[in-house]
């Protein structure tokens, strides 16, 4: 970019000056390294693009259920009188809504084209599912869950 840039300004110059011969013989090469450089552009977009459905992918298949296992979680200790001390019910409470507003809204996003919205939109809603499941004290390891049976989790 900044070879073709330096081009330009380069023959910028010589129209400048009037050197109309030098102009008419370096605009097509720059114009055709230009157009390169526009193909490249297209061409990274396109891998990021699928970069990001790739792992769009995985979320699709593991978010769902992350938020469904706490928001079953909750649901069943909202019943109870009484909760573990280690249990932060309200801070799962408003993490998981915060992660079913953020799905929804990364699925919307998804639906209408916009896949680089939807990731990151994604990322912040399981992000907001494991604070819940945390809070909860249910275990996520390698990015499955299940609930905690090995006592409290390591301090440090």
């Amino acid at each position: 970019m900044a070879s073709v840039q330096g081009k330009l300004t380069d023959l910028d110059a010589s129209y400048d000056k009037q050197d109309y011969a030098t102009v008419l013989a370096g605009a097509p090469a720059i114009l055709a390294e230009a157009k390169d450089l526009a193909s490249a552009a297209a061409a990274k977009k396109a891998e990021i693009i699928k970069s990001l459905k790739d792992e769009w992918t995985g979320l699709e298949a593991s978010l769902p259920p992350l938020v469904a296992a706490v928001k079953t979680r909750v649901d069943a200790l909202s019943k109870q009188k009484r909760v573990a001390k280690s249990v932060d019910l309200a801070a799962a409470k408003s993490s998981l809504a915060d992660a079913t507003a953020l799905w929804d809204k990364a699925q919307a996003a998804y639906m209408a084209g916009k896949v680089e919205d939807a990731v990151p939109g994604a990322k912040d809603a399981q992000a907001k599912a494991e604070s819940a499941a945390a809070a909860l004290r249910l275990k996520i390891p390698g990015g499955s869950w299940s609930t905690r049976s090995d006592g409290p989790p390591p301090r440090g």
